[in-house]
């Protein structure tokens, strides 16, 4: 890491290498349980873990998270902290995704990813969970257009 810092700054830019603290990043929230057993372990771990790390620091601190391979060509609108997730060959998914503090969708989203965990899964919970929670929303309310409720909005990610 050393050594990707130090050609970055050589090359004029600025750039910061920090740590995550998972268990501060995790604590406080219902993923806490998950990450301190270790239910992370086999399969997918590292994908698995920065899936529930993106849920807790949006819940925790609200913002905007995107994948590394997003460009933005507009700038991003007030409107957009509301609710936002990626949607993309007609699923929705967490490649972008954007809400305020103590967002109630990414709550259940979290509880979810408890609840039908599959580590060896790939993209069951990280871009699968958010149809499947969405889903499960709308059948639980009856039909009723629950996400509505929490200023819901789809990007399509173009390919």
């Amino acid at each position: 890491l050393k050594y990707i810092k130090k050609h970055i700054q050589d090359i004029g830019h600025t750039i910061f290498i920090a740590r995550f603290d998972m268990k501060k990043i995790f604590k406080r929230t219902p993923l806490y349980g998950w990450y301190a057993r270790d239910h992370y372990r086999g399969g997918h771990e590292i994908v698995n873990l920065a899936d529930g790390m993106r849920l807790a620091v949006l819940v925790k601190y609200g913002g905007s998270y995107y994948d590394t391979d997003m460009i933005s060509l507009s700038p991003i609108p007030d409107w957009f902290l509301r609710g936002t997730l990626g949607y993309q060959d007609h699923e929705l998914n967490n490649a972008a995704m954007s809400f305020p503090r103590k967002a109630p969708f990414l709550k259940h989203a979290m509880l979810e990813f408890i609840r039908d965990f599959r580590s060896g899964n790939w993209g069951h919970q990280g871009p699968f969970l958010m149809s499947r929670v969405y889903q499960r929303l709308n059948a639980s309310y009856h039909g009723k257009p629950w996400l509505m409720n929490v200023y819901l909005t789809t990007l399509p990610i173009k390919t």
